[in-house]
């Protein structure tokens, strides 16, 4: 995947990230690209079992690694014009000293994670994937519950490639977390309902 094209932008029209944080508490969720801002629909409860699994797992290998997980609603501010809010991000313990508990995150996380809903699966592999692929994110970790499916994305050359699609009965695994392997049955079983 190329890195996107500079966007042509007119700088007066667009929002910064400061325009953003003081827009009035309305119980939406928003991102901002290049600017513009997208609400973004609230989860289903299937996407949110997942995501307290995930965020389960993540954060007992954090615990256990001096690294950080965190789940969704946070805001990661890339730049003046784009901010993001992953379902679930990650930073390695020898990046865990760039994350202030009391600020905003200002640098890109080690890995991402995003489960699809129908109504952001297009988002979560376009627009969103192109922001992390832009601003260096390492690894990106795409959850499918519909497919019953996790894609591992890993940064490469300035392009993602595909560390591996893994489905239940297999063991889910990190390029940049060595060692961590989720069990992608444990994560996505009994979600038939």
């Amino acid at each position: 995947m190329a890195l996107p094209a500079a966007k042509e932008t007119n700088p007066e029209k667009m929002l910064t990230y400061e325009d953003y944080a003081s827009m009035p508490d309305d119980g939406r969720r928003y991102e901002l690209y290049d600017g513009e801002v997208r609400v973004v629909p609230a989860p289903f409860p299937l996407h949110q079992l997942v995501s307290i699994k995930l965020a389960r797992l993540f954060h007992e290998f954090a615990e256990a690694s001096g690294g950080l997980a965190l789940p969704t609603p946070i805001d990661v501010v890339f730049n003046e014009f784009n901010a993001v809010q992953p379902d679930i991000l990650f930073f390695q313990a020898s990046r865990r000293n760039l994350v202030s508990l009391r600020e905003v995150i200002r640098v890109p996380p080690d890995i991402v994670i995003e489960i699809l809903s129908p109504s952001t699966a297009r988002h979560d592999r376009g627009k969103k994937l192109q922001a992390y692929l832009r601003f260096g994110v390492p690894e990106y970790w795409i959850v499918d519950p519909q497919l019953k499916k996790i894609t591992v994305l890993a940064l490469q050359q300035a392009k993602y490639h595909v560390h591996g699609e893994f489905k239940p009965g297999q063991k889910a695994t990190s390029v940049l977390l060595k060692g961590f392997e989720l069990d992608v049955s444990e994560v996505l079983a009994g979600l038939d309902q």
